[in-house]
């Protein structure tokens, strides 16, 4: 059971590796006025955490709004 840590951590990288190597092409993004190219691992990574600080930042609220109550 010790090493279950360690083989999960390295099978998650493993994962993420592969991943980024898979979705290594250059995609072009435009997002208001700019247009930026870059590879879609990257633009995958950044979606993925704008959206984990979104649902952070909403649960953070959600905790503070409950504690005044």
């Amino acid at each position: 059971m010790q090493n279950a840590k360690p083989i999960a951590a390295l099978a998650l990288i493993v994962l993420v590796i592969v991943w980024a190597i898979q979705n290594r092409a250059p995609v072009t993004t435009q997002f208001l006025f700019v247009t930026v190219r870059m590879p879609q691992a990257v633009l995958l990574s950044i979606t993925l955490l704008a959206g984990a600080a979104i649902g952070l930042l909403f649960a953070l609220g959600r905790g503070a709004r409950r504690g005044k109550r």
